[in-house]
């Protein structure tokens, strides 16, 4: 995210969006694949309280990036973005274990 906010070419921030977003969405079918792997039987429950989580951060964050973009800057968004994902893929290589069960009490 941090190089296509960063690049004056258009034609090469719209390349790099474009390759940002292929990768965000090749993301998706793990993520809930791996949820109803560690849930079992609670699958149902722990993929609506993704989704709704998902949502509260998509609704949030117009607020919030507004907010930054008019005290900080236009830049500011594509950082807190690139940070979320980073933080999110460093608790998935270390801290998700999709074998074992939330509801293994170990």
């Amino acid at each position: 995210m941090v190089p296509s906010a960063s690049v004056s070419d258009p034609v090469l921030t719209v390349v790099l969006l474009s390759l940002c977003n292929f990768l965000i969405f090749m993301s998706l079918a793990p993520s809930w694949a791996a949820s109803m792997d560690v849930a079992g039987g609670f699958s149902g429950s722990v993929s609506s309280v993704m989704n709704m989580v998902g949502q509260a951060a998509g609704s949030g964050s117009a607020i919030i990036f507004g907010a930054l973009v008019d005290h900080v800057s236009w830049m500011a968004p594509f950082y807190v973005i690139s940070a979320v994902m980073l933080g999110s893929a460093l608790l998935w290589a270390f801290f998700i274990d999709p074998e074992r069960l939330v509801t293994d009490r170990s």
